[in-house]
């Protein structure tokens, strides 16, 4: 199970011990590209590992994905390949060793954009962790707060292990009960997962319904989306409509003080694999090769971690779960499910935070953003296995901030990492399918682990179960001194009582033997695997090596249940010849055909397709037909099997969900359930599938946008695209089959041509001066984008302006502002534009005319002054022009838009003395009929241009003038007067 979080820089992989190596090959010594240290800004790149920019820490052996992004480049080359790879891609591998991951993209012109993540593995040194106080211990309820267990179970475990942990007792058996599912009208389907729906679920006995409840169900599943049926969280009404008191749902309870409890929320997991195992790249024999199936393997999960005192949601009990649903694939069909208690829910009859003394608000996955930072250093690089941190953490995306230090129990912790190391579970990490609750009385914080549709259980036993000692040995040797006593400590006791224990073994057992679902000889594989890894750990903890490190005297036990290392081996290969025989052969002589191909475009929002919200997205259906061979049987991936390709306008592309295509089909009716990645088809039989694949349209808005896959945020730094407009057509290329075999390739076939157009869009303006005399012309233009090509124009505007053109020229007779609006219709689209800009004035006695000043004024160096003018033409100038008119003085300004008037500053620079004040046309100076090459007027008579003293200077309010020259302050108030 994936979270919907956004941890900032944190990652963790639990112990999940897989061999191989994560290649490196070649370095830099190989690789040119990565030789320069040169880097340029006008390009980018980006990778991330696990998601992280790093840097991150993980196990030896563990897989990790590498994905990039890079913008306007053209070459990519990463220290993974010899040669140039996708500009934007993941790729995925595992890791042995310290590596520095880097990538080097460069442009057409050749410059460089770089990053890298530093991956350290194993060795890499972990924050100082302050230590943790003793645990308080769990008391059991008082008699006045709950009854007394009516019944006794059956004892399965010695009684020395039901007295060092009483925290759970097994029932005598699961019966599987028997429900219907009433959706009232509303889907179920997996599109709509996180919508809360009314409904009623009834029990039914000898086919009359026995109870009833009146329930709210909802989608979840984020690995697990792909469940067929679905995942399902369900809450039972606690009132009627008159406020009385209603029967909560009554469920099984291995709480030591119940047989059977009454609960106000469940969550329904039906048989289903996690995501991850649908992959057809995925070798790790998940599941046993799928022979045991996830609803048994995580049953044993959560009842194995109760039963040795940790924190884990209580198995409910079992049903066979049928719908009544207007959805075809559900309505009238029954599927089992595997019903779980909430750790968050505190009106069952006896909560789960009371069940284990914790405070009932819990630290809870998906409402919470979190950065963690180490209580002794303060460093926040990364996540650390063991010791107390302290967590900064916003609610519900709020932007104020909070910090919690989680002060965590050691045994708790240790506990749940020797679980996940023995079912080999790989998708934990901080607040990521763990929760934390704080224990009555204390500072102290306890992990509620949960999600276990990932626990791996590989036929590979030896090869994950290896490093076990090592790996927690390099958890705690991170942790400064005074807290590696304690770890120490409380790992060698916790891990001798596990697997020294023969009652923990044999719980173990006793806790499959329970299964009640068929299991198809599921319970005798994971049976045997349960043996092997008991034996594997307790001869890691028995062994001198792990007395020495502990610091204690050796004191050995003899590893159980096997009574020697032959007949582990043996064991072994048992479990492996098992896992051999789930692998298909090669298959030979499968056909297929398909018999329609239809592409479509929608419109509007659409939640039901991944990233939804841009409004528009392609949707290609395929209705393909396999026949098996006639002396095998075909296997088709879960998962991922069908593959198409998307021929666009401008590129061609695989139809991926890293690309923002959503990929979707089911099982065909014609064939049974199956448990593990595939599906079965039958030798010589036939199976219809229908494809679906959806593609979400970039928004025309903007050139670039972000396409996400999956929840929001899905891929590590999204994925840049660009809108394409014209012809799209889909074909199916290939159908992957099971591990290692060769994919059916169909025969040649494509879907109908969709067109993608540009909307319409339109502009108007004038091609004319902003300022004309009457009588001249104007041209209005239209600009025109998108739609289909062809276009009618429809003008109007002021003074009867009208036309069918994409331009329309008039002529003006009157003064004033002039506009213009034009409406153009394309296919089905129509929209409008409306401009303006231009002004009309009456013509003026001459061309050109300086209306002030016109002769007599004085200007002081640094005063203000207006000038006004009439004059055709767009631009003008402004000189100073010599008093006898034959030469330049003294230019004012450049040209300046002809709109009458311009206030400027005299210039310190202008020489003083008498000038005539010169306004030019500049540019297009040709009126109506007319034709001069030059046009200007002077001011009738001449200005004076002076300089201010600053020894006695004069400022008269009002006039802007200022003089010390009394003669020549006179002369220019009275002319101003």
């Amino acid at each position: 199970m994936y979270t919907k979080l956004i941890l900032t820089k944190i990652i963790i992989l639990v112990p999940i011990f897989f061999v191989g190596v994560f290649s490196f090959a070649y370095a830099e010594s190989t690789d040119t590209l990565l030789q320069s240290e040169n880097i340029f800004d006008s390009i980018s790149v980006d990778i991330k590992i696990n998601g992280s920019d790093g840097p991150i820490e993980v196990e030896n052996g563990s897989r990790i994905v590498v994905s990039w992004i890079s913008e306007d480049t053209t070459r990519c080359r990463g220290v993974w390949s010899k040669s140039d790879i996708k500009l934007s891609g993941t790729i995925a591998g595992k890791i042995g060793k310290f590596a520095n991951i880097k990538i080097a993209c460069i442009d057409g012109e050749g410059n460089r954009a770089d990053d890298a993540v530093v991956v350290n593995v194993l060795n890499t040194s972990q924050p100082v962790i302050q230590s943790a106080p003793v645990v308080p211990s769990v008391q059991p309820p008082s008699q006045q707060s709950q009854p007394v267990r009516k019944s006794t179970p059956r004892t399965i475990a010695a009684p020395s292990v039901l007295d060092h942990q009483p925290g759970m007792v097994l029932p005598q058996n699961y019966p599987i009960r028997t429900l219907t599912l009433d959706t009232l009208g509303n889907t179920v389907q997996a599109t709509t997962y996180d919508i809360e729906k009314e409904g009623t679920l009834k029990e039914i006995s000898g086919g009359q319904a026995i109870k009833s409840w009146k329930i709210k169900y909802e989608k979840k599943g984020h690995a697990r989306f792909v469940c067929d049926p679905p995942v399902l969280n369900v809450s039972f009404d606690k009132k009627d409509s008159k406020g009385n008191k209603r029967e909560l749902f009554t469920g099984i309870s291995t709480y030591p003080w119940w047989t059977q409890m009454q609960y106000q929320k469940i969550r329904m997991i039906p048989l289903c694999e996690a995501e991850q195992y649908y992959n057809p790249s995925n070798n790790s024999y998940a599941g046993f090769g799928g022979k045991v199936d996830a609803q048994l393997r995580e049953y044993f999960t959560f009842l194995t971690l109760r039963s040795i005192g940790a924190p884990a949601v209580d198995i409910v009990g079992f049903a066979n779960v049928s719908f009544v649903s207007p959805d075809a694939q559900y309505n009238g069909k029954s599927f089992r499910y595997m019903l779980l208690q909430r750790d968050n829910e505190q009106d069952d009859e006896f909560p789960f935070t009371k069940q284990f003394n914790l405070e009932p608000t819990l630290i809870e996955d998906g409402k919470y953003n979190v950065s963690v930072t180490n209580l002794k250093t303060g460093d926040t690089g990364g996540y650390t296995l063991l010791g107390d941190l302290a967590y900064t953490w916003t609610k519900d995306n709020l932007p104020q901030s909070e910090q919690l230090v989680m002060r965590r129990d050691p045994e708790n912790v240790l506990k749940n990492l020797l679980i996940a190391a023995f079912v080999q579970d790989g998708d934990r990490s901080l607040l990521h399918n763990e929760d934390y609750g704080k224990v009555n009385g204390s500072d102290i914080w306890k992990t509620i682990t949960y999600g276990f549709d990932y626990n791996m259980y590989s036929c590979r036993t030896y090869d994950n179960l290896f490093s076990v000692k090592d790996n927690m040995e390099r958890y705690i040797n991170v942790l400064p001194q005074d807290q590696q006593k304690i770890y120490k400590d409380t790992y060698y006791r916790t891990a001798r009582a596990l697997f020294s224990d023969t009652g923990v073994l044999q719980r173990m057992h006793a806790i499959v033997d329970l299964f009640p679902f068929p299991d198809n000889g599921g319970k005798k594989i994971l049976n045997n695997y349960i043996d092997m890894a008991f034996y594997w750990m307790g001869s890691l903890y028995s062994s001198p090596e792990f007395a020495s490190y502990s610091g204690v005297s050796l004191n050995p036990f003899s590893p159980l249940p096997f009574s020697s290392t032959d007949a582990f081996i043996r064991a072994q290969e048992i479990l492996q010849e098992g896992c051999a025989r789930g692998i298909m052969p090669k298959e030979i002589g499968a056909k297929t055909e398909v018999s329609s191909a239809v592409l479509k475009l929608f419109s509007g929002n659409d939640d039901q397709v991944k990233g939804g919200g841009f409004g528009e997205y392609l949707q290609a259906d395929f209705s393909v037909t396999i026949t098996a061979p006639s002396n095998s049987a075909l296997s088709i991936s879960k998962l991922g099997a069908f593959i198409a390709q998307l021929i666009g306008p401008k590129t061609t592309q695989e139809l991926a969900s890293w690309n923002g295509w959503q990929k979707s089909y089911e099982r065909p009716p014609e064939l049974a359930e199956t448990v593990g990645p595939s599906w079965i088809i039958p030798a010589g039989k036939t199976a219809r599938f229908l494809v679906t694949f959806k593609y979400n349209l970039p928004p025309e808005k903007s050139d670039k946008t972000v396409v996400v896959d999956g929840e929001k945020g899905g891929i590590p730094g999204g994925i840049l695209v660009e809108r394409e407009f014209g012809k799209y057509v889909v074909s199916l290329k290939n159908i992957t089959l099971a591990s290692g075999v060769a994919p059916l390739v169909p025969p040649e076939n494509k879907t109908n041509t969709i067109t993608i157009l540009k909307s319409l869009s339109v502009a108007c303006s004038a091609f004319s001066p902003s300022l004309i005399p009457t009588g001249r012309e104007v041209k209005w233009v239209a600009s025109v984008e998108g739609g289909t090509g062809s276009y009618a124009y429809s003008w109007s505007g002021t003074d009867g302006l009208d036309g069918s053109a994409t331009t329309t020229v008039k002529s003006y007779t009157t003064s004033g502002a002039k506009t213009a609006t034009v409406v153009v219709v394309s296919g089905s689209e129509s929209k409008s534009a409306s401009c303006g800009g231009v002004t009309v004035r009456s013509a003026p006695s001459s061309l050109i005319q300086v209306v002030a000043p016109n002769g007599g004024e004085v200007w002081l160096i640094g005063s203000t002054q207006t000038i006004k003018w009439v004059s055709v033409g767009t631009y003008v100038s402004i000189e100073l022009n010599s008093s006898d008119k034959t030469n330049f003085g003294y230019g004012l300004t450049g040209a300046i838009l002809n709109d009458g008037e311009e206030i400027l500053k005299i210039p310190s620079d202008v020489p003083t003395g008498t000038y005539f004040l010169k306004v030019k046309c500049v540019g297009d100076c040709t009126p109506v009929g007319q034709n001069y090459t030059e046009l200007y007027n002077d001011s009738n008579a001449p200005i004076t241009v002076s300089a201010a003293s600053g020894n006695a200077e004069s400022n008269l309010a009002g006039t802007g003038i200022q003089s010390n020259n009394i003669l020549e302050f006179l002369r220019a108030f009275l002319w101003r007067r």
